[in-house]
């Protein structure tokens, strides 16, 4: 698994430099944290939440690509960086206040992602909040401004995919791969 954060560019540079100066010790924390404070506040500018989630493997012999895209800007006054989490953490303690989710003690959100019943309330309830995913299953199927369907609706062989499809950037096969071929 990886994960890349995109960052305003000198963002890695002033980082070192505050851990170097210290700002992230605990004698200084408190200041630092102030000082954040006050440059996070986004006032009325527009901000954007830009999210890939891809898995790609095999469903037995057959390499499979899965991907999904969210893309959301500020709406209704709230910036896109606070809908989109804190419309999950709300969805999240829905479940647990309608009692659908009572599961004791700390719950990863690789168990929840698990959980077809608990990720459709959630994919759901961002629909209802227009904060959309684009569903793509090998490239060839796309349900535009839908909740995506929990687990993929079509398995596709490479065989099977036309050149058209092969050559589209949303469908990236393993590297390597043919029919037949494991990992």
């Amino acid at each position: 698994m990886s994960e890349w954060t995109l960052r305003y560019p000198g963002h890695l540079q002033l980082m070192k430099q505050m851990r170097n100066e210290g700002k992230f010790d605990q004698p200084m924390l408190s200041q630092t944290l102030e000082e954040l404070s006050g440059a996070w506040n986004l006032g009325d500018a527009d901000d954007r939440t830009i999210m890939r989630v891809t898995v790609d493997g095999w469903n037995g012999t057959t390499p499979m690509f899965l991907s999904w895209l969210l893309k959301d800007q500020k709406a209704g006054g709230i910036h896109s960086m606070a809908r989109t989490t804190g419309s999950t953490a709300a969805l999240v303690a829905r479940l647990i206040l309608e009692e659908k989710l009572t599961t004791p003690g700390v719950i990863a959100p690789e168990q929840i992602g698990a959980n077809d019943q608990w990720m459709d309330f959630i994919m759901e309830g961002m629909a209802d909040r227009n904060i959309k995913y684009l569903y793509s299953c090998g490239g060839a199927d796309r349900l535009q401004g839908q909740v995506p369907p929990r687990k993929p609706t079509t398995v596709r062989s490479l065989s099977t995919l036309s050149q058209g499809e092969r050559d589209s950037p949303a469908f990236v096969p393993l590297r390597g791969a043919t029919d037949g071929q494991a990992g």
